[in-house]
């Protein structure tokens, strides 16, 4: 089906960009409409065209409620699209402020007006929420607060559902539309192979309500609060069944609400509700809890089966470390990074460029680089591969890498490949080097996973390609790639050579302590002849 965005210079961009949206569903998604959104999709057909564009107006903006005084669309005949959609019920007028959900649309001097004529006693410097739970606390009926017309939106799930299936995830919206037709974002010309994240409308439904009680709960403020909706929720668990389905997100929300029961020392929620999730750091913490407990015998259990089946690299980390320290277990004996210990008598700048200029004093060239040249380099070199026409990888047109980059799918799905160009890296510099200068000249803005174009520079990138072995660099890219989501950052800030000596320095100031991630690529690093070391520096 071709697309493309709206011209923005058009007024009503927005109406065109909703219905490409609702035409791709259409086309390609249609076996996962239910009954119900097939019904509410035939029913803004047949509006007028001002009442589906103060639709969409009103459900792109935050929020379900909007002061008439705010709402200035020139393009929208705003009386008879109030009239169709009040009709249709898909909006309520309201004439005056006088419930908890319209009286948030005050602002404070007109909030403050109308709590002093109810009998509160707020100074004229109260805050605005202050002022708003003043209010709130009155008894009902609710007095009324102020003549103000008001507009509350009633209809929205079902075309929430529409960007759900058009985009596979709950977090990007037409805001793409708008960003690629302004050239913020260009993306790479990928073959789309629209499969969708769900198999049936069951899966669209579960989903979709998984999102919304994550974003309810993340609205939701207090401890104790969320604590009353984590015990609701579990109490129901028979009906969220079909949440597990999405292994990724469920496991990321029971870590978000095992650990608000953590905090909030209800350690046995915290320990079922952990034990759902496929995600680190679930295991860890349920062995901390175990510990906690007086429990080790649990707590050496979960951390051997860590050990022993990690779901990722620092948890394999994370657990040597605990069973080392907890229960005695030798660890595997690993290269530790040489220490510099400098110190510098004021801090006119970063430590990092008082680090850099110390070295320069030595001999050393370089710049505090950081992640930029191995991500950049490895973004440029394993650029076909990345955007390389995998099945489910690329479902619509708004991706700025594959839908399964940061699982380990990324290079299993793709490990024939990547290990052919692992061994070019290895054997054949001179290929790389031109693959280097023509993806840049070929692909420079095009939106990639790991490059920030602005950043790059063709003759530092070059040049370090070159000043570390094929087989050094074969090492760190596959290391990236059998884990991009951990390993793609956590490399040493500083990039330094003099001569045919390169060292790699990690600055740490007074009360900075190596991340796991950092001290991993300083293992890994030395491990395959890099010297990478680390710089502690005092001041004062």
């Amino acid at each position: 089906m071709r697309w493309e965005p709206a011209d923005v210079d058009q007024p009503d961009y927005y109406w065109q960009n909703f219905n490409t949206i609702l035409r791709w569903v259409r086309h390609h998604h249609d076996t996962l409409l239910d009954d119900e959104t097939r019904l509410t999709l035939a029913r803004y057909e047949s509006l007028n065209t001002d009442a589906q564009k103060l639709w969409i107006r009103l459900s792109s903006r935050r929020g379900q409620q909007f002061r008439v005084d705010g709402l200035n669309y020139s393009e929208i005949n705003l009386a008879e699209a109030v009239n169709t959609l009040e009709g249709e019920g898909w909006l309520t007028v309201h004439h005056a402020i006088n419930s908890p959900e319209g009286v948030e649309l005050l602002k404070r001097a007109e909030l403050l007006h109308v709590a002093r004529e109810n009998g509160c006693m707020l100074s004229t410097s109260a805050k605005k929420a202050d002022i708003l739970e003043a209010l709130l606390a009155l008894p009902r009926p609710w007095p009324v607060a102020a003549q103000l017309q008001w507009y509350a939106l009633t209809q929205q799930a079902n075309f929430d559902r529409l960007s759900l299936l058009f985009f596979g995830n709950a977090h990007q919206d037409l805001t793409e539309f708008i960003k690629t037709a302004l050239g913020h974002v260009r993306y790479e010309t990928y073959t789309i192979r629209p499969k969708s994240l769900f198999s049936s409308p069951e899966d669209v439904a579960n989903y979709h309500a998984m999102s919304t009680f994550r974003q309810r709960y993340s609205d939701t403020e207090g401890l104790p609060e969320r604590i009353h909706i984590i015990r609701d929720w579990y109490k129901r668990a028979a009906n969220h069944q079909g949440w597990k389905k999405f292994r990724g997100a469920y496991s990321r929300l029971c870590n978000k609400l095992a650990r608000d029961c953590e905090r909030a020392d209800a350690l046995d929620d915290a320990l079922m509700i952990y034990q759902q999730s496929f995600r680190p750091p679930a295991r860890e913490r349920m062995a901390r809890i175990y510990r906690k407990q007086g429990n080790n015998k649990q707590a050496y259990s979960t951390l051997n089966e860590m050990a022993e089946k990690p779901w990722n690299d620092p948890e394999h980390a994370i657990a040597e470390q605990l069973l080392s320290r907890w229960f005695a277990e030798p660890t595997t004996q690993q290269t530790e990074p040489e220490t510099h210990h400098l110190s510098f008598a004021s801090r006119g700048a970063s430590i990092e460029a008082e680090t850099l200029t110390h070295f320069e004093q030595q001999g050393w060239q370089g710049a505090h680089h950081e992640n930029t040249i191995p991500q950049t380099l490895f973004g440029i070199i394993f650029w076909d591969i990345i955007f390389e026409d995998i099945e489910g990888a690329f479902v619509h047109p708004f991706q700025r890498g594959p839908r399964d980059l940061n699982s380990h799918e990324f290079y299993h799905r793709r490990e024939a490949l990547i290990k052919k160009r692992l061994d070019e890296i290895k054997h054949s510099p001179d290929t790389v080097t031109q693959r280097i200068t023509q993806v840049i000249d070929e692909k420079i803005g095009l939106a990639n996973p790991f490059i920030y174009w602005p950043g790059v520079d063709k003759s530092a990138l070059t040049d370090w390609w070159l000043r570390l072995q094929g087989q050094q660099w074969a090492a760190i890219f596959e290391r990236i790639a059998r884990d991009v989501h951990n390993n793609r950052a956590g490399f040493p800030d500083l990039w330094l050579y003099r001569d045919k000596q390169v060292m790699l320095i990690e600055v740490k100031g007074p009360g900075d302590t190596l991340r796991p991630n950092q001290i991993r690529w300083l293992r890994a690093l030395n491990e395959i002849g890099v010297n990478a070391n680390l710089a502690l520096v005092k001041l004062g």
